[in-house]
């Protein structure tokens, strides 16, 4: 329910506190989808008499059937998200190695994979310029 609720969330928002608002895991300290909402307006300074607790019981019932929906698409942007990132990865060692200053390019990991999926680093090395810097540096 975590993504449900965050996503109706961010759409119940007054326009100047949307976006992605910081709060961390907190869906399942909370018994129901009304005391998430309550705890996240407060941690957003968001004033409590800007929706009523029927409103947010309601438009959580209204959303309830989508959650289905949410789910799978969830599960394709997290199967697919490797890929985007490799190709993105692939794309930028290509144009540097396509540049005439640049010796070589690679991809190598820099942590543990655990740690992070986005352990990869971009590595590459540049012809160093023959002429001498003033002051002899």
């Amino acid at each position: 329910f975590q993504v449900l609720w965050r996503t109706r969330l961010e759409t119940a928002l007054p326009a100047n506190k949307r976006g992605r608002p910081v709060l961390g895991r907190t869906a399942s300290k909370y018994p129901t989808f009304v005391a998430w909402v309550r705890a996240a307006m407060q941690h957003l300074e968001v004033p409590a008499s800007s929706i009523s607790d029927e409103e947010i019981a309601e438009t959580h019932d209204v959303l309830l059937p989508q959650l289905d929906k949410l789910r799978r698409y969830m599960a394709v942007r997290a199967s697919i998200s490797s890929l985007v990132e490799s190709l993105l990865l692939l794309d930028r060692v290509c144009f540097l190695n396509e540049q005439p200053d640049v010796t070589g390019a690679c991809v190598v990991p820099a942590f543990d994979s655990r740690v992070s999926p986005r352990n990869m680093a971009i590595v590459a090395s540049r012809i160093l310029c023959p002429i001498s810097c003033p002051g002899g540096v």
